[in-house]
């Protein structure tokens, strides 16, 4: 049982983790904090599209093969990712955001992951990605809550969505990575806009 009162809780956390997967410590995390690409294939679980199917590991398609490729270019050559793009339905976007967003929160401490939809039912069902991904995740970090919209882990990093034009989003301006989906849709889009990119 770990000692909840210690400084070092999360380093500890990622320890045991990796002795009850029999690797050195610190390795398995380690490499996994280098490649989304392997944690998503190796710790991460989706929906599948045939209901009959049921959940399955996630392989990336090809629209998410880009945005990883565009993504770990970026982050080579100036440090971090901005991408924008139209959005295919049901080409994998949320998903992948979803997914990289869970990658860094469920890994590193102090991150604020945060995802604006331009209405209720996509909030909810864009963050139940999050929360499964949560739920099936082998390595699955403690949280100190999860509520209907957000995951808050002992780590002190959090995955948040808001609706736009909800008090909510205001929350948009904390974020370290932030995503916005259907823009040409979002109630308040200007005034969200204006916030976010203060921050």
């Amino acid at each position: 049982m770990l000692d909840l009162e210690k400084d070092d809780l999360y380093d500890k956390l990622l320890a045991q983790v990796d002795r009850e997967h029999g690797v050195d410590e610190g390795g398995l995390i380690e490499s996994y904090r280098l490649c989304f690409e392997d944690y998503a294939k190796e710790q991460l679980k989706i929906r599948g599209r045939d209901i009959n199917v049921g959940l399955l590991a996630w392989e990336f398609n090809n629209i998410q093969q880009v945005l990883d490729n565009v993504a770990a270019k970026q982050v080579e050559d100036i440090g971090y990712v901005r991408i924008i793009t139209p959005k295919r339905r049901r080409g994998g976007v949320s998903t992948y955001v979803q997914g990289r967003f869970y990658w860094h929160c469920s890994l590193n401490p102090l991150i604020e992951a945060f995802t604006i939809a331009h209405e209720a039912k996509s909030t909810q069902k864009i963050f139940n990605i999050t929360k499964l991904m949560q739920e099936e995740n082998k390595m699955a970090p403690p949280t100190k809550y999860s509520s209907r919209i957000e995951l808050s882990f002992l780590n002190r990093s959090n995955q948040g969505l808001a609706t736009a034009g909800s008090p909510e989003a205001a929350r948009s301006a904390d974020a370290t990575l932030f995503h916005w989906s259907e823009v040409a849709f979002s109630p308040g889009a200007e005034r969200i806009m204006a916030s976010t990119m203060a921050s």
